[in-house]
């Protein structure tokens, strides 16, 4: 992740298919009291139980400003654009609404990352979060002379218990549990397994044994959403 003169992260502006998910980094400051609200509750609370109960805003504000500085945590706000009309500046558009978070954290040396997502519990049921990761995955195996980190792999780890985003990665990403660490989070009634998956990027495309890539699977399952959605009226 490359950084300006001026020693700040560089402005990246993602849209999803559809442009219903734009995607901000850094991290806008004007979000840190809907961030707040976001790590405090229950639907964020329920599978990462260790997160402090309360956040104060100086300590939002500080973690915000404590990650943005490190060019390895790729940090992303996460706006639904109900209009679906971006535009091209780098303010995010006044009717859109922030929707949550996800981030790539890199580990250079091994050219991977692990990535993490939370979405508001008012958009959870819009779907949000497959467009979200669709474009943050894209992004992430993106090669460094097209502006993206180049990643070679990808990594998710869950709450053994977190049947949603188990669901997601093996269901609609198609991709299969590769470990699973015993005991691995602190848990407020005790302990709790971790359950960890990856993508590689010759799977994301294909490109290596000229199959479908899971990039063009899961661009079909969102772009078939979307199309259900407009029917019915509601997106």
């Amino acid at each position: 992740m490359s950084t300006s003169n001026e020693g700040k992260a560089r402005y990246l502006r993602l849209s999803s298919i559809g442009k219903r998910v734009i995607l901000y980094h850094p991290v806008p400051e004007d979000t840190d009291v809907q961030v707040k609200a976001l790590y405090e509750s229950e639907s964020t609370r329920k599978y990462i139980r260790a997160l402090p109960a309360v956040w104060p805003l100086e300590t939002v504000r500080a973690n915000r400003e404590k990650r943005t500085a490190n060019p390895l945590n790729i940090d992303f706000a996460i706006y639904y654009n109900k209009s679906q009309d971006a535009g091209d500046g780098e303010e995010h558009p006044s009717n859109s609404q922030f929707a949550g978070l996800c981030n790539l954290t890199v580990n250079p040396l091994n050219s991977s990352a692990q990535a993490g997502i939370y979405i508001a519990g008012e958009y959870q049921s819009l779907h949000l979060a497959s467009e979200a990761l669709h474009a943050l995955i894209s992004h992430g195996f993106t090669k460094e002379s097209d502006g993206g980190p180049g990643l070679h792999r990808i990594a998710f780890e869950t709450a053994v218990d977190n049947v949603q985003m188990r669901g997601w990665l093996e269901r609609t990403l198609e991709i299969e549990k590769e470990y699973v660490h015993r005991e691995a989070w602190r848990d407020p009634k005790g302990w709790l397994d971790l359950v960890g998956y990856a993508i590689l990027d010759h799977e994301w495309t294909g490109e290596r044994d000229g199959s479908k890539g899971l990039e063009t699977r899961l661009r079909e399952k969102i772009q078939s959403k979307i199309k259900k959605a407009e029917q019915d009226g509601r997106n």
